[in-house]
């Protein structure tokens, strides 16, 4: 346990210093109603995600909808895949951050004026997941790299790590990630 204890705690520190530069007017935009509510939104991104992966491969959707049918919140991630499939898309990772800014917006009510930060956090975590992914298929985390180098930015690097070396599931280390980054901008 104390492995997974120690890279808990280097790469927290990391992702929280990660968050941290960024610069914002209000030192604490989001009540935690809004947070949590963006939370769920950041789970439908993950499902929008996957879909939209999903759908580029060609999957057909009804294996989604079967897959997802008697997991929690169904109705809600079978509508998400219902509206991935309906939807016309070049890039997976942008046709994700949109859902979730959409969402935001519907479920948490946060305009888009103040989703920025949210939007961010929303993304460190998408990065560390497709490091995570990488990984987990077997590749280099230079391919990660180079799939992520038009962005040429430190913190990019830093998520692509964490999803390489991280210890915890895949959705522990992306709620972490999430919810590192928003402690620094929500209100306790």
């Amino acid at each position: 346990m104390k492995p997974v204890i120690t890279v808990f705690t280097l790469f927290g520190s990391l992702l929280i210093g990660a968050c941290g530069q960024v610069e914002t007017k209000e030192s604490k935009p989001y009540n935690k109603d809004e947070k949590n509510r963006m939370t769920i939104c950041v789970g439908l991104a993950d499902t929008a995600h996957t879909a939209a992966l999903k759908k580029k491969s060609n999957t057909p959707k009804q294996k989604l909808l079967d897959y997802y049918a008697d997991k929690p919140n169904a109705k809600m991630t079978m509508a998400t895949v219902e509206k991935v499939y309906a939807s016309e898309f070049k890039s997976v990772y942008s046709y994700a951050i949109d859902f979730f800014n959409e969402c935001a917006l519907k479920i948490a009510n946060v305009e888009k004026t103040r989703r920025g930060l949210a939007s961010y956090c929303m993304q460190n975590q998408l990065i560390a997941d497709y490091g995570y992914r990488f990984r987990k298929a077997g590749k280099e985390k230079q391919k990660a790299y180079d799939y992520f180098a038009a962005y040429k930015n430190e913190t990019v690097n830093r998520m692509i790590d964490f999803g390489y070396t991280t210890q915890l599931t895949r959705a522990k280390m992306k709620l972490l990630v999430w919810n590192q980054c928003m402690e620094k901008i929500t209100e306790s």
